[in-house]
């Protein structure tokens, strides 16, 4: 079991910020996001960046992410994520009862991002294991045995490649949350 990202998910999501000299998490960040809109503000906010063909694409959605959550404008990678898990008929587009769930993903998936750049300490866009492995050290939890960390790291690893990308990240975070 991965003490580490239960804890760190625990950490971030409790709107507590995370004790350690690269942390990015801002308390203030987390408790202003408001996920939950009424169907009425969501057809507005979708209505004031659809350019008038019924769908959003991606440009739209990351200007309308700008100036409705500021504090996520930034965060491409989280962004990019939530817009490809609201596009469920896949033809990259979202369309309004798709919009909503955009704005409900983008918090989850902003968090996961900070947590993600917490551990990839050399800013190399993917976590290595001693990566990995330096995050339990830094949270206090290295008292698990190294065939241990293995195991949660190649559960991560879904291509092999000996590195856990953020997609890969975010796909084992899911299956986690659903356990």
């Amino acid at each position: 079991m991965c003490f580490l990202l239960k804890k760190y998910l625990f950490t971030v999501c409790s709107d507590q910020p995370i004790q350690n000299n690269r942390s990015k998490v801002s308390t203030t960040q987390v408790i202003s996001f408001r996920t939950s809109m009424s169907k009425e503000e969501v057809r507005q906010l979708f209505e004031k960046f659809d350019n008038g063909n019924g769908h959003l694409s991606l440009a739209e959605i990351e200007r309308a992410i700008i100036n409705f959550y500021p504090q996520f404008g930034t965060n491409r990678k989280a962004i990019l994520r939530a817009y490809k898990a609201a596009d469920t008929s896949g033809n990259g587009f979202v369309e309004l009862k798709e919009f909503n769930k955009i704005v409900q993903l983008l918090k989850q998936y902003d968090t996961i991002s900070k947590v993600f750049e917490e551990l990839d300490t050399n800013d190399d866009h993917r976590i290595s294991f001693q990566e990995f492995k330096k995050g339990f050290e830094l949270l206090g939890e290295d008292n698990s045995d190294e065939e241990s960390l293995k195991e949660e790291f190649n559960a991560m690893d879904s291509n092999d490649g000996n590195y856990v990308l953020f997609d890969e990240f975010c796909m084992y975070m899911a299956h986690r949350q659903m356990q």
